[in-house]
């Protein structure tokens, strides 16, 4: 039996090509730094994710060798996808912490020479006028 002759089993295999499409929107997210869109789109993973949990656990779903190992194939991919993405997005995270840490001091530092002393709209380029 093909993987998708079975209504069940298109079912299962349309809920895995979500997931697929899911994985596309949350690398476009990723790429753009779009985090709005990466969490509608982690949540919308979260969702077909569970929608898929349930259809592999159908009683209808007639379900073989040939059918599961088709599925794990893909599954598989899926799953390197997604760490690959949860790395870069964890490397950001920390790149960004560092970023931040650097600010911290120097805001710090310019504390400890008297910036607090000056007025914040009198500080930048506005204080040229």
């Amino acid at each position: 039996m093909l993987p998708s002759d079975s209504p069940a089993r298109s079912a299962a295999l349309a809920e895995i090509g979500a997931l697929e499409s899911s994985c596309a929107e949350l690398e476009a997210a990723l790429q753009e730094h779009d985090w709005e869109r990466l969490d509608t789109a982690i949540g919308t993973a979260r969702r077909i994710t569970h929608a898929l949990e349930k259809e592999l656990e159908r009683e209808d779903l007639d379900r073989d060798e040939a059918f599961d190992d088709f599925v794990r194939e893909r599954l598989e991919r899926i799953h390197a996808i997604r760490d690959r993405q949860i790395v870069r997005l964890s490397a950001y995270h920390e790149e960004l912490g560092e970023r931040l840490k650097t600010f911290v001091k120097f805001k710090a530092y310019a504390r400890s020479i008297g910036a607090n002393s000056i007025p914040p709209r009198r500080a930048g380029l506005d204080s040229q006028q």
